[in-house]
């Protein structure tokens, strides 16, 4: 588990609509050693956050401005926002809805968690993300973690072998209290991008795995 003594070390940004989740979880993160903290209200200063700095993980509503979060977590997974497309993702959701939990899964995010949160299950999912981070699978239709679907497929006898990208992990880095050269991490990018872009996609893996409901265990507040 990361040393809590690191956690200021890591660039949070969240982006959600309401105000009182965002004070609340703002004091909730402070209490919890994070310092360097973005809270958006808005696509666009979520996108302007992105712009001017380089978040190690982004926890953001899905259904935020009539779901546009998923335009947002499309645009870094293709590079088109922020310098890194492999920053750690999580999502919000405040109803577990089928098909848009499907819809999450499918957009490339590191994990999903149901509101309200509880913080110590949130401090669990970030240390979980930070230690271990699942490889990612880049096809023409999916950049994003491993996920169960993409296992049974590997694992089928006629199944294609899917090319698993271990991919930088930045929040990783910092919890253990490591530096992050900015040269070493864009040299890493580069290695995966050619397989991560719309021009160099490797084309011979998956297209569109079957979704598989137990991919993201939703976490609820604990009773």
């Amino acid at each position: 588990m990361a040393d809590r003594d690191n956690r200021a070390n890591v660039n949070f940004v969240f982006a959600d609509e309401d105000q009182q989740f965002r004070v609340g979880l703002r004091s909730a993160l402070a209490q919890e050693g994070y310092s360097s903290i973005q809270d958006c209200s808005t696509i666009a200063k979520l996108e302007e956050a992105f712009r001017k700095s380089a978040p190690d993980l982004l926890l953001i509503d899905a259904q935020m401005e009539d779901n546009r979060a998923f335009d947002v977590i499309a645009a870094i997974r293709h590079g088109e926002l922020g310098n890194n497309p492999f920053v750690t993702i999580m999502v919000t959701l405040r109803m577990p809805d089928g098909d848009l939990v499907k819809k999450i899964i499918e957009s490339g995010v590191d994990d999903l968690m149901l509101k309200p949160l509880s913080t110590n299950d949130l401090m669990k999912r970030i240390s979980s993300l930070a230690a271990e981070r699942q490889p990612f699978v880049v096809t023409t239709e999916y950049i994003g973690p491993q996920r169960r679907a993409d296992r049974e497929q590997d694992d089928s006898e006629d199944g294609l072998k899917l090319d698993l990208v271990e991919v930088p992990n930045t929040l990783g880095s910092k919890a253990r209290g490591e530096e992050v050269d900015e040269f070493e991490l864009q040299k890493l990018i580069a290695e995966a991008k050619p397989r991560s872009t719309n021009k160099g996609y490797n084309a011979t893996a998956l297209k569109s795995p079957l979704w598989a409901p137990t991919s993201f265990p939703p976490t609820r507040k604990n009773e």
